[in-house]
């Protein structure tokens, strides 16, 4: 003897009585929330069938197993109620007037939105050979007239099951991927999801800027763990937020200093202008915030451009990162700079697309350890 089918996964019928606990004295607009919150939990199905008493009878019998049964009487009528709603099934009627089901479901097939939604196609005794044709296509299994009460809870039960599985799936998916793009930059990302295995460019147009809080180290032997790390975590939080605004990547901090990058992972023209005009908020941001913290906080900017390679290091605690000469020479710009100002290198003020509108003042050239004697400019104060 067969084994009797599972029982769906699903809530009961609704009786407010048995399922929902609605203590006396509550208003309506707190029961309708409460009936609206009960809903929310309960698998919703789309019946599309042209014959009204089809679907009344399979509404019918989709509420007696606890499930929100909603109808529609055509193919029209069935793509406006799913651009206004949700499904976890469609039940679709093979055989329709106009749009057929088999037209309805190469569509929703088709479709990013839909092509996941599981659906159930009605057939008659002489339909068979159409309803494995849908199957091919996409559809998860069949119903045939008239329609059996326990195959019709079976098969229902395994696509809802199955639906609520691959939609867990594409939430830890979704978490997945907006963990990844914190930690690496979105373009990055979307070539891991494609399947290539290690990241490693190099690029030839760049800017590099890094930053460094003057005299932090001995001012954090003042604070508390907690003011220190409140601190930096406000200033930094600032930074990545003025990153974001002129479409920088930021490359990662080393304790009091922040490291960026323009023109990588994707090539654009002003990386040297977004990188300075970066450079000079976030000097404008650290001195709103030396007023609001309350601490004399202090910042020197240095940028260089130039060529960098770029990839993905480690494996369990991976990080994008940049490595070059040019990146070197960025560090020591900043080391060589002065507290309030950006200082960028011959080279950045040349790849400057609009250097009009940035006054600079020359410095008359610096010495930077293992490179020499280099030219370099100022922003104004």
């Amino acid at each position: 003897m067969a084994d009797s089918p599972r029982p769906l996964r699903t809530p009961a019928p609704f009786k407010p009585s048995e399922n929902l606990l609605i203590p006396e004295n509550q208003t309506l607009s707190e029961i309708q929330r409460a009936i609206t919150e009960y809903q929310q939990e309960t698998s919703r199905v789309l019946v599309v069938d042209d014959g009204q008493s089809n679907r009344d009878l399979l509404c019918s019998m989709l509420r007696r197993e606890g499930l929100i049964g909603e109808e529609a009487g055509s193919a029209a009528e069935a793509l406006k109620k799913l651009e206004e709603k949700d499904y976890d099934l469609i039940l679709l009627d093979l055989v329709m007037p106009g749009v057929t089901g088999y037209d309805l479901l190469l569509q929703l097939k088709e479709s990013p939105r839909w092509q996941h939604l599981p659906i159930l196609m009605i057939s008659g005794d002489s339909e068979i050979e159409s309803a494995i044709r849908c199957i091919e296509v996409g559809a998860e299994d069949y119903l045939q007239k008239p329609f059996n009460r326990v195959l019709l809870k079976a098969r229902i039960s395994a696509c809802i099951d199955k639906k609520r599985l691959a939609d867990e799936m594409k939430a830890q998916n979704d978490r997945y991927k907006s963990l990844l793009t914190r930690i690496l930059p979105e373009a990055v990302v979307k070539r891991l999801d494609s399947g290539e295995q290690q990241i490693a460019d190099r690029f030839e147009s760049t800017s590099i800027l890094f930053s460094d809080l003057v005299g932090f180290t001995k001012l954090s032997a003042r604070l508390s763990p907690a003011v220190l790390i409140k601190t930096l975590d406000k200033v930094f939080s600032a930074f990545d937020a003025i990153a974001e605004e002129y479409g920088v990547e930021k490359i990662k901090t080393i304790g009091d200093a922040y490291m960026a990058a323009a023109g990588l992972p994707v090539s654009r023209e002003d990386h040297a202008d977004v990188l300075l005009q970066m450079g000079l908020a976030m000097i404008t941001k650290l001195s709103e915030l030396k007023e609001a913290l309350g601490l004399p906080l202090e910042m020197r900017v240095g940028i260089h451009s130039g060529p960098v390679a770029a990839g993905i290091i480690g494996e369990k605690r991976f990080l994008y990162d940049v490595w070059g000469d040019t990146v070197n020479i960025a560090a020591r710009l900043e080391a060589n700079g002065q507290p309030g100002h950006v200082h960028l290198s011959e080279e950045t003020k040349t790849a400057l697309t609009r250097p009009k509108n940035y006054p600079l003042i020359a410095t008359g050239g610096v010495h930077l350890k293992g490179k020499g004697f280099v030219g370099s400019y100022l922003t104004e104060p």
